[in-house]
């Protein structure tokens, strides 16, 4: 993936972003259009309890997976067994990373790997690789963020999510890896993961790794309780994704020729609007 200079946006982090007083950006008649694809490759980590795993993989172990427990009946069927090591269900607790796999993949390697269990504590984070280096910085603004966060919502409730479903807890910033702050250039410019959740960490809704894995990382999701749902859900990240980078394109008034999109067809799948919901 093509480097990016992180000094692009330095401007929009001047100043401590408050990401409460950033705006949307208006894209719902993008999202209601065909929409090109621009994300290069995805990589999706899930994170649960199997007990049964894939054939082939293994965990990486994430201390932020908890109080996931068997089920009664699975309980109750290892209570039979005449030694632990009988015991038919054994629950395993982590997290599984996919391979940077193209987004036509995305939805056979989620219904092959995803957990038998799951609950609050679990994440769903979707990384995103991009052939355009110009494509990762007109994303690297805290009004990503707020659309992202602002249409996923629009998502959740037109899926018909209860108020209370654990996604929501996730937008409105309350959890401790995902928090609604914006530190894009101190992000791009780590080179070494950290579990630090102090200054620039990387626990906020979207996350910059570019120095990691040349990616940008969308951690607001939680696991669904069905691979269904959580395909919809990651689908939905994309989607919001794609459209930025058009309305993006808009308003800069210049495109990248990596995008293969003209502005006759950009004015075309799109009516100028204002840029504010």
């Amino acid at each position: 993936m093509p480097r990016v200079s992180t000094s692009a946006s330095t401007s929009k982090q001047a100043k401590n972003v408050v990401m409460a007083d950033v705006k949307s950006l208006n894209i719902a008649s993008i999202l209601n259009r065909p929409l090109k694809n621009f994300v290069y490759r995805v990589g999706v980590e899930l994170e649960g309890g199997w007990t049964k795993l894939p054939d082939g993989v293994d965990l990486h172990p994430d201390g932020s997976v908890s109080g996931i427990q068997l089920t009664q009946a699975e309980q109750a069927a290892n209570a039979t067994a005449t030694s632990i090591s009988q015991q038919p269900f054994k629950l395993r607790l982590g997290e599984l990373q996919s391979e940077p796999m193209e987004v036509r993949k995305v939805q056979a390697w989620m219904e092959q790997s995803y957990p038998s269990h799951v609950n609050e504590s679990c994440g769903l984070h979707v990384h995103m690789s991009f052939k355009s280096a110009l494509h990762y910085m007109w994303l690297m603004a805290p009004e990503f963020q707020a659309t992202m966060k602002e249409y996923v919502r629009r998502w959740a409730v037109d899926e018909g999510l209860n108020s209370s479903h654990r996604l929501f807890s996730r937008l409105k910033g309350s959890n401790t890896y995902c928090k609604d702050e914006f530190f894009a250039d101190g992000q791009a410019a780590r080179t070494k993961k950290s579990y630090d959740h102090n200054g620039p960490s990387r626990y906020t809704m979207i996350n910059y790794p570019h120095g990691l894995h040349g990616t940008i990382e969308a951690r607001l999701l939680p696991m669904f309780d069905t691979v269904d749902q959580s395909v919809k859900a990651v689908q939905r990240v994309l989607d919001v994704t794609n459209a930025c980078i058009v309305k993006c394109a808009m308003k800069e008034e210049r495109l990248d020729a990596s995008a293969g999109i003209t502005r006759a067809e950009l004015h075309a799948m799109v009516e100028e609007q204002e840029e504010i919901v």
